[in-house]
This record gives C-alpha cells, structure tokens and sequence, in this order.
C-alpha cells in the first residue's frame, strides 16, 4: 500500500467520522429556556433591575426538601399586596417546567407536592411585584 492509498484512507474516514457526528447532532433534542426568549432579551435591563432587588432579600428566602414536598420562606417584609410566581425551569427538559402562583401563607411559607416533580437539578426563579417593584430571586434546586 503506499502513502496515496493512506491519505484516501484517513479523508474517507474523517468523512464518515464528520457525517456520524452531524446525525448525532442533529438527533439531539434542544429545548430553549423560554420560547419567547427574543422578547425577554429586549427587556433584559428590567430582569436586572429585579435581581438586584431580589437579591437584598435573597437571603431571607429559604428553599427546603421535605419528605413529600418543596417548601419555600420569603421574608414577612414581603407587602401583602403582593402578586407573583415561582418558576421551576429543568434545563434538560422543557416539558419538565413548572409555574406556580405566589400564595403564602399567613407564616410566610408555601409548599408544592414533591410528586409533582421529576428527579433532577432545577432552576428556581422567584419573580414578585410589590408596591410597584420588581423583585426576582433565583435559586438552584437537585431534587433527589
């Protein structure tokens, strides 16, 4: 065999090694973050804003596993006339995501059935409006 019949070798098989690399890619799911995304990024000065907001009082809001369920705190300096959601984004798996309206109870906590929800790592958004404020806190989550 000589060096000409070596170099049609190696191209072919680099040609086959890129075309099973293409198929692989082109089989994988890709789920966006949000489907209105280009929408989001226009107004993306307004998310900053919140989280700068948010994260004075990010610490007093406290995420826990319990048994059966998720539990979350947000702070009693929260108005009560607020109105607001938890975002659960699971980024593997856009079908996997969860909004959940804000309603506290009068201790300032709020629970979803853990059997709502798959095995896996979650971002966690919580997105509040409060005497004419934007509050937005995220938090990571692995639900075991």
């Amino acid at each position: 065999m000589n060096w000409g019949n070596g170099i049609a070798i190696f191209i072919a098989a680099f040609m086959v090694f890129i075309l099973s690399m293409v198929y692989r890619a082109s089989q994988t799911d890709t789920d966006l973050h949000s489907v209105d995304y280009y929408e989001q990024e226009i107004d993306y000065q307004t998310k900053i804003d919140a989280l700068s907001k948010g994260n004075k009082l990010a610490g007093a809001i406290a995420l826990n596993i319990l048994p059966d369920a998720i539990e979350w705190y947000m702070p009693d300096t929260l108005d009560q006339n607020y109105e607001g959601e938890i975002r659960f984004y699971r980024p593997d798996n856009a079908l996997l995501d969860k909004t959940i309206a804000l309603k506290l109870n009068t201790e300032g906590k709020q629970q979803a059935n853990l059997s709502d929800f798959v095995q896996g790592e979650y971002s966690v958004a919580f997105v509040w409006q409060s005497k004419g404020s934007t509050y937005r806190v995220d938090k990571n989550i692995y639900i075991p």
